[in-house]
């Protein structure tokens, strides 16, 4: 039997929309619905109405037939446009105002009944960071008309002849100076913000020349600093930012923070995701400045955090996204995301820097207020590299816990001390689930004997 009451809302991909349709399934929540998101197509449920946003996949008729309305939003004048990259497209084509339709998917391509049309005007200048949060917007604005207006709506067939855009592929970023400027500028539109524009230069001997650091620095975007240290949140920054709206800046020192803001940088927000120093009032006095916990705050403030949880039997904690002021860990927060603690404290860091620049995307787009933490406190002190030395007389869990969290780059690994050598643990495992025996990778060191 379908719930009247559910509706789904399917991204099938990583697609840039997914922050607005979390939205979304906010505001349909306040209207009394059970909203449910899914990411794969075989998680729809049986309900009412089945949004399908930014999908790559069509829809087989077993997941339609789930739904009474299967809905997409398509950003042209149906028939017209149907395909892939409808607003890139057009603004290659030079138009700028673009029709949205929301139609009732059916198993060809674009092909249903439209419901609503929205319209979207453009001034020609809007980077591609920026067309897309118009198009977001007016994305929940009709999902939310449809469903508002539901029984005043009559669905009407599409009439016209068909055309269709096909598939865009990463060579069709290339730049052709014989091509009109008008063309030039919808490129440089559509790809400022990601490192996919290129020029192939045949005398200089480069394969690819990218231009986008050319461009951006020249256009007028908000500016986002980085800071923080690690290779993981280093390469985090390198693998997200090309693909997020704005100027991004990477600070990996106080004095390169010092130095960017000294030289005019004027930020949105200054981020840091992992940061050793105390940062200065002069900073976050005068710049909203957001830093990241591992720990459901109030509960585990301070130092350490990772080890302090582990040490303490939690197998889970939680990303907090605070805002930064004196106190240590005390600022009010503006999001909270779930962390598994299983694994070795180098793979949970990874994992946590990839949840740090999520928060972030969605810090950027919707803006939050922090609320004030709420809860008992609870401080952890740092740990000193001392207290790495492995604990006599525990059991083979709480050896195993030990060894793995302090398992990661530039940290301070679990050590005996054996004469004048240090044994140093990492890599460990059970043998097997039902095993009292662990293995692990012992490294050997020369020490002084006045350590």
């Amino acid at each position: 039997m379908a719930d009247k009451s559910l509706i789904t809302l399917l991204v099938d991909n990583d697609s840039w929309i997914l922050p607005y349709v979390k939205k979304l399934k906010a505001q349909i929540e306040k209207l009394g619905f059970s909203v449910v998101l899914c990411r794969k197509a075989q998680d729809v449920s049986e309900g009412w109405l089945c949004f399908l946003l930014g999908c790559i996949h069509l829809m087989p008729s077993t997941i339609l037939n789930k739904n009474k309305h299967n809905l997409v939003v398509h950003e042209s004048d149906l028939p017209k446009g149907r395909g892939f990259s409808p607003i890139t497209c057009q603004i290659l084509e030079g138009v700028n105002e673009i029709t949205v339709s929301l139609f009732e998917a059916k198993a060809g391509v674009d092909e249903g009944d439209i419901w609503l049309q929205e319209s979207i005007k453009l001034n020609g200048t809007e980077l591609r960071s920026e067309w897309e949060q118009i198009q977001g917007k007016i994305t929940i604005k009709l999902c939310l008309r449809f469903i508002l207006e539901y029984e005043n709506l009559s669905p009407v067939i599409q009439v016209g002849e068909p055309t269709c855009y096909p598939r865009r592929r990463p060579g069709d970023s290339k730049l052709d100076f014989i091509r009109s400027s008008l063309i030039f500028c919808g490129l440089l539109t559509m790809n400022v913000i990601q490192p996919s524009l290129y020029i192939k230069v045949k005398s200089t001997g480069l394969k690819f020349l990218q231009i986008y650091n050319i461009f951006r620095c020249k256009i007028n975007m908000v500016q986002y600093i980085v800071a923080t240290i690690k290779s993981w949140n280093i390469q985090a920054f390198r693998d997200f930012t090309p693909g997020m709206a704005g100027q991004w800046i990477l600070a990996q020192t106080p004095g390169e923070l010092e130095d960017i803001l000294n030289k005019g940088a004027k930020p949105r927000y200054i981020f840091f995701p992992h940061w050793s120093w105390i940062v200065p009032k002069k900073i976050w006095g005068n710049h909203e400045c957001v830093c990241f916990h591992m720990a459901d705050v109030p509960y585990g403030r301070g130092g350490s955090p990772l080890q302090n949880l582990i040490i303490r039997g939690h197998q889970e904690t939680k990303i907090s996204a605070l805002r930064m002021i004196k106190e240590l860990d005390a600022g009010p927060v503006y999001l909270k995301r779930p962390l598994s603690l299983q694994g070795k404290a180098q793979d949970i860091f990874e994992q946590v820097a990839k949840i740090c620049y999520k928060l972030i995307q969605e810090i950027v787009i919707n803006e939050p207020e922090p609320l004030p933490q709420q809860g008992d406190v609870v401080v952890f002190k740092r740990r000193t590299p001392i207290e790495s030395e492995l604990p006599a007389d525990v059991k083979l869990s709480r050896l195993y816990d030990f060894i793995r969290m302090l398992d990661a780059d530039s940290y301070p690994k679990a050590f005996i001390n054996y004469g004048n050598y240090r044994l140093e643990f990492s890599e460990v495992h059970p043998v097997d689930p039902t095993s009292k025996t662990l293995k692990a990778t012992v490294t050997v060191h020369y020490r002084n004997t006045d350590e």
